[in-house]
């Protein structure tokens, strides 16, 4: 063997292994798009998952705002309706002056009709009751007019009462129903967020792959140039 085909076949195996080094680059730079493709897929389903959780907080906020005017109407019934109950009260109570005052009328009535069958004597003992009568009737009737008055305040305040509280439960049912779309969109959002995390794993572990595959190629180039100098030297001092 001659001195120069060591270095010559030092030279090939230096080749070799840089040959070696750049495919393991390949590989490398290869995986290394894998992962950015996975984390690119990842990071989009994490903006859709973002964009979701904006819906469903945005739903969530209108809900409440409606729930919010459900509750102010429904405020209002309730003292409408308390407003109602007093104004029945009141009537009631002059229904019970007025029957208090009817049933006055009615026995001085009976009194004077008593009177004046005993006789002429007691005619104008009985006219004078009939007159007393006649009096505590138009009190019974003056009280039983205020008591239907404030019956009807009652009954109106009632209608209003009922109203908004109408009104309440209505804003409450839009309130729920935007509730409802906003928790949707919320399941919505978490969903793709989790896509979202899944393909960055994804992208994360093609990122190490790729690394892992660099650095052999890294490694094996220096081997390829290591073979390669000692061939380059044998030739140049004929140390071989």
């Amino acid at each position: 063997m001659t001195s120069i085909e060591p270095s010559r076949h030092y030279l090939a195996i230096g080749h070799h292994y840089w040959a070696i080094g750049r495919h393991y680059l390949a590989i490398g730079h290869h995986y290394l798009a894998i992962a950015h493709h996975y984390l690119d897929i990842g990071h989009h389903y994490l903006d859709v998952g973002h964009h979701y959780l904006a819906i469903g907080h945005h739903y969530l906020a209108i809900g409440h705002h409606y729930l919010a005017i459900g509750r102010h109407y429904l405020a209002i019934g309730h003292h409408y309706l308390a407003i109602s109950r007093h104004y029945l009260a009141i009537g009631h109570h002059y229904l019970a002056i007025a029957h208090h005052y009817l049933d006055i009328g009615h026995h001085y009535l009976a009194i004077g009709r008593h009177y004046l069958a005993i006789g002429h004597h007691y005619l104008a003992i009985g006219h004078h009751y009939l007159a007393i009568g006649h009096h505590y009737l138009a009190f019974g009737h003056h009280y039983w007019a205020i008591g239907h008055h404030y019956l009807a305040i009652g009954h109106h305040y009632l209608a209003i009462g009922h109203h908004y509280l109408a009104i309440g439960h209505h804003y409450s049912a839009i309130g729920h129903h935007y509730s409802a779309i906003g928790h949707h969109y919320l399941a919505i959002g978490h969903h793709y967020l989790a896509i979202g995390h899944h393909y960055s794993a994804i992208g994360h572990h093609y990122l190490a792959v790729s690394h892992h595959y660099l650095d052999v190629g890294r490694y094996i180039l220096v081997v390829g140039r290591h073979y390669m100098a000692y061939g380059r030297y044998c030739v140049v001092d004929g140390c071989c």
